[in-house]
């Protein structure tokens, strides 16, 4: 394994540009950067972590906070995709993930002293619970943050248009031919339940439709548990709905076995 100084010597490069060109400065071309870093693929170069560390005044680690409702965890099909996604792109810009994890609590040590323990650049925040303190306390701190999945307007956010999604989805239903559409909500205390419902209201008041009573069935957490009982709830109707729009993919395989 070379040093620096061999790579710079291979690739007749200054010291100065090979480290730059190593820690994607904007001031050094493309063509000297992928000229330099294959250079030091192939002679199995490793900058020292605390090195690089001092001289760019970062880390290159990122804090990653995943918090849940369903308390499924990693094994959340939206939130795991979100992860692997984002895991992808910070590698290709030369980022570590660190991922906290809940045992911190029983350590007497809070998301954002570990965070700031381990010095990170800055923080992700994967969550559904507005309510979560060590969430606030995180978008509170003076740590760069993105929170996804929630809105919040001390923080940048990464949220999809909910309301616009359930607008949709009963837009959908109406031009094959429904007029009885019932909606298996998520629980109103997460942002997505309360506008997946905001939309499908309106849609319902924009095609001039009727929401009976029973017809908003709460699916509680989004489980596929939770969303057979709703339909079975939505079954039982006297005037039973023709169509159902389910919050969540989760929901709907459950309404799908009622």
């Amino acid at each position: 394994m070379g040093t620096i100084y061999d790579l710079a010597k291979m690739t007749g490069f200054s010291i100065t540009t090979v480290s730059k060109a190593l820690n994607n400065y904007s001031d050094v071309s493309e063509k000297t950067k992928a000229k330099i870093v294959q250079a030091a693929a192939e002679m199995g170069y490793l900058p020292n972590a605390h090195a690089q560390s001092l001289s760019t005044k970062r880390s290159w680690t990122i804090g990653v906070m995943f918090s849940e409702a369903h308390g499924v965890g990693m094994m959340h099909p939206f939130f795991n995709a979100i992860i692997e996604s984002f895991r992808k792109a910070t590698e290709q810009q030369g980022y570590d993930l660190i991922f906290a994890s809940r045992n911190l609590r029983n350590r007497d040590m809070s998301y954002l002293e570990h965070f700031r323990h381990r010095a990170v650049d800055g923080i992700v925040v994967i969550c559904s619970d507005q309510s979560d303190l060590h969430v606030q306390e995180l978008i509170q701190s003076t740590i760069p943050i993105v929170v996804v999945d929630m809105y919040s307007p001390d923080c940048s956010v990464v949220y999809s248009d909910n309301i616009t999604g359930g607008r949709l989805a009963v837009e959908h239903l109406y031009e094959l031919g429904h007029r009885r559409i019932a909606h298996i909500a998520g629980d109103t205390t997460t942002d997505a339940g309360a506008a997946r419902i905001e939309g499908y209201k309106q849609a319902m008041t924009q095609f001039g439709l009727p929401i009976p009573d029973g017809y908003i069935a709460n699916g509680g957490l989004f489980s596929g548990e939770e969303g057979k009982r709703a339909m079975q709830e939505l079954l039982a109707l006297p005037d039973r709905p023709t169509a159902v729009f389910a919050a969540a993919d989760q929901m709907a395989i459950g309404a799908i076995e009622a």
